[in-house]
């Protein structure tokens, strides 16, 4: 139940900051680049992995850049929204319920399976397109319109 209305919190929360146009195009373009490169490195590296040990590697390699890349869209984002204070302050809120949300969806993924390294490498693939689909919202938020 808990993890429902967190849920709705955290839509709503999104839903409500309004969606504002920058000039950011080129910034944009530059982090779907690095987006695809890390995506890519990871599938590449998945299909070679013969065992957990080897597939955890790739999974961690992976989030790192993500989180990595994660941090500088959204530092990018909160530059381009500096003026506006309560689409900023609403941003912040937003990222930092995001960030409790994704850590109990996480923990409890691993949980659920039992704690073993076939968890681990669940809950980090999960982890994983939880940053992916976070890095593309801030993408999306930072193209200009047209």
């Amino acid at each position: 139940m808990f993890k429902s209305l967190a849920l709705v919190a955290i839509t709503v929360l999104v839903l409500s900051v309004p969606y504002h146009s920058f000039a950011n195009t080129e910034i944009s373009k530059q982090y779907k680049e690095k987006l695809d490169t890390i995506k890519n490195s990871e599938s590449v590296c998945m299909d070679k992995a013969d065992t957990t040990v080897d597939m955890h590697d790739c999974l961690s390699k992976s989030h790192s850049e993500l989180d990595a890349l994660l941090n500088e869209s959204y530092r990018t984002l909160r530059s381009a929204v500096k003026e506006d204070k309560v689409y900023f302050d609403a941003l912040k809120t937003e990222q930092l319920a995001w960030i409790k949300l994704n850590k109990a969806i996480i923990d409890n993924v691993f949980k659920t399976g039992g704690g073993g390294s076939l968890d681990s490498i669940n809950a980090g693939g999960i982890s994983n397109h939880i940053f992916i689909n976070r890095i593309e919202l801030f993408i999306s938020l930072l193209i200009a319109q047209e």
